[in-house]
């Protein structure tokens, strides 16, 4: 079945019927399962030739990919800007665009702003250097370096909801280096709270969410009381009942175990039967044993070669990687170039074939060279080759790493 997005006279229809598409979520759209990344138009990982990225992204589009994530971050509006020179000969349903709010500028001092006037000004200018009258997603960017979260869901949520009623954009996501802030379930009471749900039908759209691991109605009434008496804030400390740091393999084997004898059990039925929190279980059923259910989230992966670390150029300077992994990658990506094996070919093989979950795989291009590279592992007869040196890089180096 062809995606939504198709556009007969400029696909490439072969192509596009050899591309893998995913719901994203639960907002309506088909995205490719390898997107663009803008990461790169934005001079991140080194100059390019402006004619040959937007060739490349024009390529990339017209042969299925359909979902482009950029920002105001990405090079100061450089990103935006040579997106909307691209996308000028595009048409407007043949791809999905998101863009973010909250991270702008490479000066320390001016780098962070999440309230409400920064976001609604943003929008409006990445809008104009797009050259679009709307997105299809608006995010807050990084979210974990918010001063506050009590900002987030006090002007940057609701700021980014009237961009939605505007029409500016279709919906609202979040991004981040660690998803662990998001499982707070006090922001989402706050937020929905200051919408005007009722504790009941907050309760009903966590579970939604949150799915077993949700908190009872009792409890969402008490936040519900202490936010309208301004007796807390989503910032405060939240004392957990068991401890968290549970992913030993005798605990793994515990709760494989419990479920393997009753696959019924609840969460929190496992919780109580090995005697840690329901997050500690959630992290295990998901991480190690692959068992948890998706609950309608639209997950993005947004880094297949780990912001560069997993190129043979290695990655920039202001990389966040510890020395120890930057030294365990830059052996890897040696041991790739004298295999005749490009690491960065490898990282994307192993997103597109072996990571479960994400709807969808960001990759960087700048360059026609890069793009059909990368088509050829999504949609191409040539993503196989990859898995024995993909197996071999694992054994030699990657397995080393201790993290």
């Amino acid at each position: 079945m062809l995606p939504p997005t198709y556009v007969e006279g400029f696909h490439d229809l072969e192509a596009v019927k050899a591309m893998k598409y995913n719901p994203l979520g639960k907002t309506g759209m088909l995205v490719s399962h390898l997107s663009i990344g803008g990461g790169a138009l934005g001079g991140f990982y080194g100059e390019y030739e402006e004619a040959d990225a937007i060739a490349a992204v024009q390529e990339a589009i017209r042969k299925g990919v359909n979902y482009i994530d950029t920002a105001p971050w990405y090079g100061d509006g450089r990103s935006e800007a040579l997106l909307g020179k691209a996308l000028a000969g595009v048409p407007r349903k043949a791809y999905y665009l998101a863009t973010k709010v909250g991270r702008y500028k490479p000066i320390t001092e001016e780098m962070f702003d999440f309230s409400a006037k920064r976001a609604l000004s943003s929008v409006d200018k990445s809008l104009d250097l797009l050259k679009l009258s709307y997105v299809d997603i608006i995010q807050v960017h990084d979210v974990e370096f918010a001063p506050s979260l009590d900002l987030i869901v006090n002007e940057t949520l609701p700021a980014l909801e009237s961009v939605v009623k505007a029409g500016k954009a279709h919906h609202i996501g979040i991004t981040g280096y660690s998803v662990n802030i998001l499982k707070d379930q006090r922001v989402i009471i706050r937020f929905l709270h200051l919408r005007g749900e009722t504790p009941i039908e907050i309760h009903r759209q966590m579970s939604e969410t949150c799915g077993q691991g949700v908190m009872d109605i009792k409890n969402v009434r008490s936040w519900v009381r202490k936010f309208k008496e301004g007796r807390e804030s989503c910032d405060d400390e939240v004392k957990e009942p068991r401890p968290r740091t549970s992913r030993t393999e005798t605990m793994i084997a515990r709760v494989e175990k419990v479920v393997t004898e009753d696959p019924r059990i609840s969460v929190r039925g496992i919780a109580s039967k090995v005697g840690i929190s329901v997050g500690s279980v959630e992290t295990i059923l998901h991480d190690e044993l692959k068992m948890r259910k998706s609950k309608g989230v639209g997950v993005i992966n947004a880094a297949l070669t780990a912001m560069g670390l997993l190129t043979n150029g290695g990655p920039p300077d202001w990389h966040p990687a510890s020395k120890d992994i930057k030294e365990v990658c830059a052996k890897a990506a040696e041991y790739c170039k004298k295999s005749g094996v490009e690491i960065g070919r490898l990282a994307v093989y192993y997103a597109l074939n072996e990571v479960e979950g994400p709807a969808t795989h960001l990759v960087g291009i700048n360059s026609r060279e890069i793009t059909t590279s990368n088509l050829s592992l999504a949609i191409g007869n040539k993503a196989g080759e990859n898995a024995q040196p993909f197996t071999d890089l694992n054994e030699s180096c990657l397995r080393k790493l201790v993290l």
